[in-house]
């Protein structure tokens, strides 16, 4: 099966848009640029 450079592009965007807005949101509420990378990190290993 084989997936459209521009499907894929899409979708990786929207992965690193997600991570980017998890860790902002953690770091926002929590005031630890650490825990904010963290989360991202977490996040982007579930998707």
């Amino acid at each position: 099966m084989k997936i459209a450079p521009g499907l894929l592009f899409s979708i990786l965007l929207l992965v690193l848009l997600t991570v980017i807005l998890v860790g902002g949101q953690v770091w926002a509420l929590t005031g630890s640029t650490t825990l904010g990378i963290a989360a991202g990190v977490v996040t982007g290993g579930l998707l």
